[in-house]
């Protein structure tokens, strides 16, 4: 059992003429059902950046050895798998890129622009700002297609770029499919892309194992055990518990509204949550030592496990009575295997897997946020090892190669399910340096005031799928330490829950 889906099957879409082409694989877990989605992310610059400077190195680096694939076309071939199918050589009618420069707002400042001034910005104070699905707006360029099929029907590169020009700020926005790779290969993009602009062409890494699947080599891997079980196979649900489940999801789903927002939080007072939650921890560890001998020692937690526990008790709070919770975070291969880690060059695909940290009734709800952030960080780490990683992505893939992998869900059959996505390791805010193409930099964020970031750097993104549609699922995307050390946090939670943050924030 997986969370991955099917790989879509459909009529072959052949190009006219195929020796024009050179033809590269989706790979396995790239083409999962499950990733067939298309993504926007947009960049805010507090800066004028000049456009063209901007498309050229953009398309300098589509046109770097296998970086190619990521220019390429989607099709699919006669077994109705994904493939990429790149031009020979780009030109005007055969582009790298999709692409659109909107100047109309050259001479209008972002903040007096009617969607352009509810783009999030740093904050003095803790701050909760809305992600209307109008900022679609800015992610990609007209007529680029909001799904996968839309592509493969288009004929058009999967690339969309978008800039948007202001007179105190610019927009920079990447529209991609999902099949493409994961938000480490869209990271890598933009990080070369600024190599490329600084005139360092020739420091520009290459695209590893373009037509081989990297992980099947993993999967295969003799020096690793073939008889480990994953642990996440223990808290799996049987038929008649996920069908409960089920059930229980849809109906909630229709009754429980959730909206997308955006989570800024100073440094001052980010430091003072984290300061609270450590010494909670430390308060319990010592309470637990005098109780026990020999003396137990504190596990060790990150702040991506003190913001993933601190909402989960949020929204687990809501509940009316006792509720069992269940947190589904993902985690990227690429950071847990050596051979990958000293890998010289990127890999372009899908590289993520995911743990399981179950809670009984009621304890995320009524535990500390250190407890709950202890619990949680145990469990993934035994999930994480390395013989647990290979173990279960074997399991993934001879699912996606047996072609009828099915639904899995874990905990109990009436466990709120929330879903994790911690990028803070990333370092987001810090992928692109766009500075040799600054043209002018006014004050910060269009605004008077201190500067709060380099010249030609990011001051916040945001991303979310093209036709924004809502999984009916509590989501959290811890993102990480702006240039001032304040964070930003994306999730997706009911009205309750953002009432209940509002609070808690304005007791930091």
């Amino acid at each position: 059992m997986t969370v991955f889906g099917r790989w879509w099957k459909a009529p072959d879409t052949p190009n006219a003429n195929p020796a024009d082409y050179d033809i590269y694989p989706v790979h396995l877990m790239d083409g999962a059902k499950v990733n067939h989605k298309v993504m926007g992310w947009t960049m805010r610059f507090n800066d004028v950046l000049d456009a063209d400077i901007l498309h050229n190195s953009i398309m300098t680096l589509l046109d770097i050895g296998d970086w190619r694939k990521l220019a390429g076309r989607l099709k699919r071939n006669a077994k109705g798998q994904l493939e990429i199918h790149v031009p020979k050589q780009f030109t005007k009618n055969a582009p790298a890129f999709q692409y659109k420069h909107e100047t109309k707002f050259c001479d209008e400042s972002i903040n007096y622009h009617p969607i352009g001034r509810v783009f999030i910005t740093p904050t003095d104070e803790p701050s909760i700002q809305k992600l209307p699905e109008s900022l679609r707006h800015f992610m990609a360029p007209d007529g680029y297609p909001e799904t996968v099929e839309g592509l493969i029907e288009s004929n058009k590169s999967q690339i969309g770029v978008t800039i948007v020009s202001f007179k105190d700020a610019t927009l920079v926005s990447l529209a991609l499919p999902h099949t493409l790779g994961d938000i480490v290969t869209l990271v890598q993009m933009i990080h070369n892309w600024s190599r490329v602009l600084a005139g360092r062409a020739k420091d520009v890494p290459p695209i590893l194992d373009a037509h081989t699947d990297a992980l099947e080599a993993i999967a295969n891997d003799t020096s690793t055990p073939s008889d480990v079980t994953p642990l996440m196979n223990k808290q799996q649900l049987g038929k008649y518990a996920l069908a409960k489940w089920l059930v229980r999801q849809l109906w909630e789903r229709s009754q429980r509204n959730r909206d997308l927002r955006m989570v800024y939080i100073p440094k001052d007072a980010y430091q003072r949550l984290l300061s609270k939650v450590r010494e909670e921890q430390e308060q319990l560890a010592n309470s637990e030592s005098e109780k026990s001998e020999p003396k137990t020692r504190a596990t060790r937690i990150d702040e991506v496990d003190i913001i993933t526990a601190w909402l989960t008790r949020i929204i687990a709070s809501q509940e009316v009575g006792p509720r069992p919770v269940t947190i589904l975070s993902l985690y990227n291969i690429r950071f847990q295997l050596r051979s990958l880690l000293q890998a010289k060059g990127m890999f372009a695909q899908i590289m993520v897997s995911i743990t399981s940290a179950t809670f009984p009734d009621g304890t995320a709800a009524k535990d500390s946020v250190s407890q709950i952030a202890q619990s949680y960080r145990q469990q993934v780490a035994e999930q994480s090892t390395q013989d647990q990683v290979v173990a279960y992505l074997r399991q993934v893939r001879n699912e996606l190669k047996g072609g009828s992998p099915s639904l899995a869900m874990y905990g109990e059959a009436d466990s709120l399910l929330i879903f994790c996505n911690p990028l803070a390791k990333l370092n987001l805010i810090k992928m692109a340096n766009f500075a040799p193409a600054v043209k002018g930099s006014p004050s910060a964020d269009g605004a008077a005031g201190e500067r709060r970031n380099p010249p030609g750097t990011i001051v916040s993104n945001v991303f979310n799928p093209l036709n924004w549609k809502d999984a009916g699922l509590d989501a959290l995307f811890p993102l990480g330490a702006d240039h001032t050390g304040g964070n930003w946090i994306m999730a997706k939670m009911s009205p309750e829950s953002w009432e209940t943050l509002a609070e808690e924030l304005k007791k930091l």
